[in-house]
């Protein structure tokens, strides 16, 4: 019997591949172009170090999400751990971020407004779309396509 695939599944799979590809971009870009952003204004030289885990996050996305087109189960399980993951980097990155401005005497104010908008959007963004992925991928109805 051929399994059936709901198109919330499919709309899911299609969104973390296709934002996946933009961090990809986004990502490479930064570092070929060799912009600034928050990272290397607070580390110096080695902040586009950060940026490597980010990269391999993204292709792990992609592969998951393609297992997840496919309905694997285990691609399933992974995603809902990879949000988890997603989840608790956002949280401790925005920890260290804070803990590097007091250690290193950088005001709050002293960020321009556009940095701390980008800031404030991104982590809302990436806790609701993981939170939100978490709750789909982990109901009842959804699990039972992956058996």
């Amino acid at each position: 019997m051929e399994k059936k695939r709901s198109k919330g599944v499919t709309i899911f799979s299609v969104y973390i591949i296709a934002l996946s590809l933009l961090n990809i971009w986004g990502t490479l870009s930064a570092i070929i172009k060799n912009l600034p952003n928050t990272d290397i204004i607070l580390w110096g030289n080695v902040g586009w170090l950060f940026r490597i885990p980010d990269l391999i996050v993204s292709l792990l996305y992609i592969a998951i999400a393609i297992g997840v087109l496919r309905l694997y189960d285990k691609s399933r399980k992974y995603l809902i751990y990879l949000n988890i993951y997603d989840v608790s980097v956002a949280i401790a990155y925005q920890a260290l971020l804070f803990a590097t401005f007091l250690i290193r005497g950088i005001g709050f104010a002293e960020i321009s407004p556009e940095a701390k908008a980008e800031n404030i959007l991104l982590i809302t963004f990436t806790l609701l779309s993981s939170l939100i992925c978490i709750y789909f991928f982990t109901r009842p109805k959804v699990k039972e396509q992956f058996k």
